[in-house]
């Protein structure tokens, strides 16, 4: 039997705390090397920015296979932070999805072929 390691992390207390960058640097820390889904929510955190973008991509285990990430609202993300999303992502993930509207990015992502094309 194999068992599947998933965490589902909603931040909007973070943004009522007016944290943001601070939440994820002590979110990534908490990641499982077992983890294979990941659903973070951040929408409207104003706080959060390419940095804490950053911390989450640098702590992506790589038995991650799915993940979902919500950021709408975070004006402090932009096309650079993606960027090391992107270039951090781990080789066996099977699923992406990410709404990034109200960010520099101004967009949503649906799928990772979508993600890679547009960041590529």
């Amino acid at each position: 039997m194999i068992s599947v390691f998933s965490t589902k992390f909603v931040g909007r207390e973070a943004a009522r705390r007016h944290e943001g960058d601070q939440e994820l640097l002590s979110l990534r820390s908490r990641f499982c090397q077992g983890l294979q889904r990941l659903y973070l929510d951040f929408i409207g955190c104003t706080k959060v920015t390419d940095t804490g973008l950053s911390a989450i991509a640098s702590g992506l285990p790589s038995t991650l296979q799915d993940l979902e990430l919500h950021f709408a609202g975070c004006s402090g993300i932009t096309f650079s932070g993606l960027g090391v999303l992107r270039d951090r992502l781990p080789k066996h993930l099977q699923t992406f999805s990410g709404t990034f509207k109200g960010t520099r990015i101004n967009r949503n992502f649906s799928s990772l072929e979508d993600f890679l094309e547009s960041t590529g």
